[in-house]
């Protein structure tokens, strides 16, 4: 006798939702100066929750949209994080940083009072900066003059060249 048998075995195959992703996480301006801002952009997929936060400074993280932007207007360089949870607890996460320079060195006068002396007479030069850290006064044949304290935003100095001169002032943010 024979006996026709027929047996099975089953075997599953899970398919899991993808990890969130993080699609673009940008800045629009990754280098700005003291006192501007970027705009930092962000898209994701798969995230139920987002959270930006500040590297720099330890700030908690805090709540955002899945897809947003947001303008930040840092003091110093900073690096941010945007981290992408999704609803199984997985995380995934993008950093980036904006680079803030220095505010521009501005001379906004330098000017020689009176600009004209007779031989043994004194002239005053007078200065204005903005965001000098380092300023020198120099002259073609006579010594440097740093500047320093209140004089890297303004001052006067009291001159008597023994002939024409011609005075430079140079500052530097760096």
């Amino acid at each position: 006798n024979e006996v026709n048998e027929c047996v099975s075995a089953q075997a599953t195959v899970v398919v899991r939702p993808d990890l969130p992703e993080i699609i673009r996480f940008s800045a629009d301006l990754p280098e700005i100066r003291v006192g501007d801002c970027s705009t930092l952009q962000w898209e994701t997929r798969g995230a139920t929750r987002v959270s930006l936060s500040n590297i720099t400074t330890g700030d908690a993280p805090v709540e955002v949209r899945v897809t947003d932007q947001l303008v930040v207007c840092p003091q110093q360089t900073t690096t941010y994080s945007l981290t992408a949870t999704n609803d199984r607890g997985e995380i995934v996460s993008s950093s980036l940083t904006v680079l803030v320079r220095p505010s521009l060195t501005l001379i906004s006068q330098f000017t020689a009072n009176p600009p004209e002396i007779r031989q043994g007479e004194t002239a005053e030069l007078c200065w204005t900066m903005e965001n000098a850290v380092q300023a020198s006064i120099t002259n073609a044949g006579g010594p440097t003059v740093e500047l320093s304290g209140d004089a890297l935003v303004s001052g006067c100095l009291t001159v008597s060249p023994q002939g024409t001169t011609t005075y430079t002032l140079s500052a530097s943010n760096e």
